[in-house]
């Protein structure tokens, strides 16, 4: 199985707030398409790296288009994929100016560079997330009442 790591430019306006805590921090929200842009809602917000099993719908009015999270590095962390297998939308790391995206195409996750670059030492972090996210997900059985993205 070629997992691979993609990279393109673009630009993402996303707003979000850090945090300060011993463990991991992140502060991830909601993202909703208003009017045919991507709006980052204030609440509710959330946590995903120190949640531990399946993550809670997230209670929103409109579409959710995707979850967006604060961190200091553009590396997933273990469990992010359950974004994905619970949420059913990609996940986008901020981490200063950099900005990262993962999704699922055709089945197979990927993490795309949305702005800045990926430093040294991270492609491998990146490439072992993404091979140990991918055998999670295909181990996994849709949850019920979660739509599937094809």
């Amino acid at each position: 199985m070629k997992i691979f790591i993609s990279m393109s430019l673009g630009l993402v306006v996303l707003a979000a707030a850090g945090a300060a805590s011993a463990q991991i921090a992140d502060v991830c929200r909601p993202v909703v398409a208003r009017d045919g842009e991507l709006v980052t809602l204030d609440a509710p917000q959330f946590t995903i790296a120190n949640r531990q099993g399946i993550l809670p719908r997230v209670e929103v009015s409109e579409t959710l288009a995707m979850v967006t999270c604060e961190r200091r590095t553009i590396v997933p962390l273990p469990g992010d994929y359950r974004v994905i297998r619970d949420l059913s939308v990609p996940l986008t790391l901020v981490a200063g100016e950099r900005v990262a995206t993962v999704e699922q195409v055709e089945g197979r996750l990927h993490v795309r560079m949305v702005q800045g670059q990926v430093q040294p030492g991270e492609i491998t972090l990146i490439q072992g997330f993404l091979n140990d996210a991918q055998t999670a997900l295909n181990m996994t059985v849709p949850l019920p009442g979660r739509a599937s993205r094809d």
